[in-house]
């Protein structure tokens, strides 16, 4: 799957990878185990048709400790 709209299609196998997935990186970037150059080669963009100041900023924290 490359993009996610919403997660109505989803199994519950696969809601389960994605919160396993943000758990793995939530304690790499704790744990300071990340390689912030990982993603120097990489575009992160956010498009949120909603106003949502909380949620554009959240996600733009996000992609800034990401690398």
């Amino acid at each position: 799957m490359q993009h996610l709209l919403g997660i109505e299609d989803l199994s519950e196998g696969e809601i389960r990878d994605i919160l396993d997935r943000a758990a793995y990186y939530a304690k790499a970037i704790e744990g300071d185990k990340w390689d912030h150059k990982k993603l120097d080669d990489k575009i992160v963009i956010t498009l949120f048709f909603e106003p949502s100041t909380r949620t554009l900023i959240s996600f733009d924290i996000a992609a800034k400790r990401l690398g």
